[in-house]
């Protein structure tokens, strides 16, 4: 009676000892896996700014563009109508 108690001590204490096995496998598991999401995370994120910024400066060169245009239309129809004058 006495070795089935030791024998079922044994046993519990094996299981005890794989649950917690299994259990830091799983935590070790789950925190490379964070790991791996953050860096994923972080790198939507740095993706969006560079979208972002690149999209302010294709607007902020439109814009610059526009106001070039808008700068010389004056001038330019003051040739034409000097060419059309002199023709």
């Amino acid at each position: 009676m006495d070795a089935l108690d030791s024998k079922t001590i044994l046993w519990a204490a094996c299981a005890a000892l794989a649950l917690y096995f299994l259990a830091s496998l799983m935590r070790a598991r789950q925190a490379k896996l964070m790991g791996v999401l953050r860096t994923y995370v972080e790198q939507q994120i740095q993706w969006a700014r560079k979208r972002a910024k690149a999209t302010r400066l294709a607007q902020a060169a439109a814009h610059q563009k526009e106001l070039q245009e808008s700068d010389l239309e004056p001038e330019f129809r003051g040739v034409q109508q000097l060419e059309e004058s002199l023709r």
